[in-house]
């Protein structure tokens, strides 16, 4: 369940503001008791934001994406990052027909936050440095 205070989206020890004009998906095909879905003002960039309550190892999830039949492909290493105080992983990638930017970052306490951004492939040349995509980066912190 989320919670809105001030502006900003928190649970499960994270929160997190959506830019001006986000359209918030009301029927996702994974929807998270921890966090939404939404697309970008355009419409060009989808996110998923959770909390994943259940993650014990961030870098050994993300490998997760990775395994043999899943269909995706890793166009980056995972690289450590350090986003507003949290520590964790970020990795791009891409499927058959999209380019994606992930990230997991360890809360106080356990829970992982995951950021996903996704979008057509080809779009973009960064999908990482998309002025939506940092906007929503910007605001994740650990309550």
């Amino acid at each position: 369940m989320l919670q809105l205070i001030s502006g900003k989206l928190h649970t499960c020890g994270m929160s997190f503001a959506l830019p001006d004009r986000f359209h918030i998906d009301p029927d996702p095909e994974s929807p998270y008791e921890h966090g939404l879905c939404c697309y970008s003002p355009d419409k060009k960039i989808f996110f998923r934001i959770y909390a994943d309550c259940l993650c014990q190892d961030i870098r050994a999830e993300m490998e997760t994406l990775f395994e043999p039949g899943s269909g995706m492909y890793q166009t980056s290493d995972i690289t450590p990052l350090v986003l507003n105080g949290l520590a964790g992983f970020e990795v791009i990638f891409q499927s058959s027909e999209h380019d994606y930017y992930e990230a997991h970052l360890q809360l106080p306490g356990g829970p992982a936050a995951v950021f996903v951004s996704c979008c057509e492939q080809g779009i973009f040349t960064d999908i990482k440095q998309h002025p939506d995509v940092q906007a929503v980066l910007r605001s994740i912190s650990a309550d």
